[in-house]
C-alpha cells in the first residue's frame, strides 16, 4: 500500500513540476494520468520543453542526468517520466 501511495505522490510531483515549469495553464492538470503522452496527442511538448523539464526535475529531485542517456524512451508519457525519476532517486 505504501509503494502505491509513493507512486501517486511522485506522479503528482512530476505533473506539478511539468505544469509549473512550462506554465501549462491551458491544460487541466486533473485530466493528466500516467498514460498521458508528453508529446503529440497529449501535452504536445517539443524538445525545448523537454529540456526545460529535465532541468527542473534535476533541480527538484536532486538528480544528475548524463548527456548520453536516451531521453526519448523516458519521456514518452507521464508514467515513463515518473519511472525515470524513481530510478534516479
Amino acid at each position: 500500500m505504501e509503494k502505491a501511495q509513493d507512486r501517486i505522490t511522485l506522479t503528482n510531483q512530476v505533473i506539478e513540476t511539468i505544469f509549473n515549469s512550462l506554465n501549462l495553464k491551458h491544460i487541466d492538470a486533473t485530466t493528466v494520468t500516467d498514460t498521458t503522452p508528453i508529446t503529440a496527442g497529449g501535452l504536445n511538448l517539443d524538445s525545448v520543453d523537454i529540456l526545460e523539464i529535465i532541468v527542473q526535475l534535476e533541480h527538484k529531485f536532486g538528480l544528475k542526468m548524463s548527456d548520453s542517456e536516451a531521453y526519448a524512451q523516458h519521456f514518452q508519457n507521464i508514467g515513463t517520466v515518473v519511472d525515470f525519476v524513481k530510478s534516479k532517486t
